[in-house]
């Protein structure tokens, strides 16, 4: 993680971008099950989760940011509509049926901003994942359209928030934001295979 916000501002591209991903190519062409989508959106999950919660944070720092933060926790809402459109069982509460995997821990970790001691690094830490959450929601709701039968919507809302930015994750952070969704589309491939 950067020690401070110019060395986390320097732009450097990132590489490995999570569009190069097999996953992602697979979802833009309908070639997911959707046990793998309902796989990705349990342990995506965490992702949402985290995001809410470094929002959070962020807002205890300077409150005249609580509007963001109410909104990351909209989106955890947003999130979990897809997830039940795409088979999770509908329970009164939102349960976990196993740990998460590996990568996901390690993303939720980094998404959460551990580590991120001042507001500019949690704030950065934002920047990062928006930017790769921009170009991949906007595949995926495309994917989602074309190829798995669904409609614009609350299934399809949070995809749509997201989608169209075209930034790219920079610096350290960026690259941590980045090769920690790797790793959990990583997991999420590795549990189609078993």
């Amino acid at each position: 993680m950067a020690t401070g916000y110019r060395q986390a501002a320097d732009f450097e591209r990132v590489g490995s971008n999570v569009l190069e991903h097999p996953f992602c190519a697979r979802w833009a062409t309908g070639g997911l099950s959707f046990e793998e989508l309902a796989n990705y959106a349990t342990e995506y999950e965490h992702a949402v989760t985290a995001i809410a919660g470094l929002a959070a944070r962020v807002a205890a720092f300077d409150p005249s940011r609580a509007d963001l933060a109410a909104e990351e926790l909209r989106q955890v809402s947003c999130w979990r509509a897809f997830s039940r459109a795409v088979g999770w069982g509908g329970m009164r509460a939102w349960t976990y049926g196993e740990d998460p995997l590996p990568g996901t821990r390690e993303l939720a970790r980094v998404w959460a901003g551990e580590g991120a001691s001042t507001l500019p690094e949690r704030l950065l830490t934002l920047e990062a994942i928006d930017a790769v959450q921009g170009a991949v929601s906007e595949v995926m709701l495309n994917g989602l359209l074309r190829h798995y039968g669904f409609d614009e919507g609350l299934a399809t809302e949070y995809f749509r928030l997201h989608a169209g930015t075209t930034a790219e994750p920079r610096g350290e952070i960026g690259e941590a934001v980045n090769r920690a969704y790797r790793g959990l589309l990583d997991g999420v491939v590795e549990l189609a295979e078993r």
